[in-house]
């Protein structure tokens, strides 16, 4: 039986949380009729979270939506974020393959190419650079527990700091909390970055937070004596339908706060999510 509209709007919904996303994305992939329309205002909608786009993106894809595949291209001029995942969508829905080459793209088309693009390579050069000025390796940290704030500005410039171009993007979500992309060897890693305390703690904190993806066919048991116990923080696991939801958590004292041990902090707790997922599951989903 097909979803009501009224799941159809939740899962559209729940892929602006961290938390739902994946989920809804699976969910909204599996429907035999796309919401393309609302996917592709999600997509043109730069206001929105990145990685909420991100997600309507390979949505379209997957849906081989050829009404999107005008917006992908145009995407793919602007903004160098989702360059990637704009190629791949507008392989799968097309069957042609012009790489991350978006001027192909539009010929391939038969779509303009801008006279004066915005440029997603210029864009991407104008943030490396912009990331490498903040970035000063050899010197003494400058945000410390006495001087960091953990407001919108404060958090996101102390996390663009410390990961520099190891992170696909850093941007702050309504929920309170950095969310960032990072690269870990050939794949990729999110992580949340939020401000809070553990239970029972007596000092301010930052949550450091991932999924390492719902892992199916195996119990929790058989899960914990397959993989190594994590360097830092705690794996906790969740039965959730489906399988067992794995998830890696730590949290840094804000007092002992400054961008390398976040730095050493998020690449760790990365690290070891991803090899566990890839482990498991041999894919790169989160």
């Amino acid at each position: 039986m097909a979803p009501s509209k009224r799941h159809v709007q939740e899962w559209l919904t729940a892929l602006g949380d961290f938390h739902r996303r994946r989920e809804a994305r699976l969910q909204l992939m599996a429907l035999a009729d796309c919401p393309v329309e609302p996917l592709m205002a999600m997509v043109a909608d730069t206001s929105l979270p990145l990685n909420q786009r991100w997600a309507a993106v390979t949505i379209l894809g997957k849906a081989k939506a050829e009404a999107a595949a005008p917006l992908l291209v145009s995407v793919m001029f602007s903004e160098h974020n989702l360059i990637g995942d704009a190629a791949a969508a507008l392989a799968s829905i097309t069957g042609l393959d012009h790489g991350s080459v978006a001027e192909e793209w539009a010929k391939a088309l038969g779509l303009e190419v801008p006279t004066e693009p915005s440029g997603a390579a210029e864009s991407a050069e104008a943030a490396v650079e912009e990331t490498l000025a903040e970035i000063t390796p050899d010197a003494e940290p400058e945000n410390t527990a006495e001087t960091l704030t953990l407001d919108q500005d404060g958090l996101t410039g102390l996390v663009k700091k410390a990961l520099g171009i190891r992170a696909k993007y850093v941007e702050w979500d309504e929920g309170g909390y950095v969310h960032t992309d990072v690269y870990v060897r050939d794949r990729e890693q999110q992580v949340l970055v939020a401000p809070g305390a553990a239970v029972g703690a007596d000092e301010d904190q930052l949550m450091i937070y991932t999924e390492c993806g719902v892992i199916p066919g195996l119990s929790m048991e058989n899960i914990l004596r397959n993989v190594p116990p994590a360097p830092i923080g705690e794996l906790e696991t969740e039965d959730v339908e489906g399988g067992v939801r794995l998830t890696v958590r730590y949290w840094l004292p804000v007092a002992e706060l400054d961008a390398r041990r976040l730095d050493d902090a998020v690449t760790r707790v990365a690290e070891y999510a991803d090899l566990i997922e890839e482990t498991l599951t041999g894919q790169d989903r989160v």
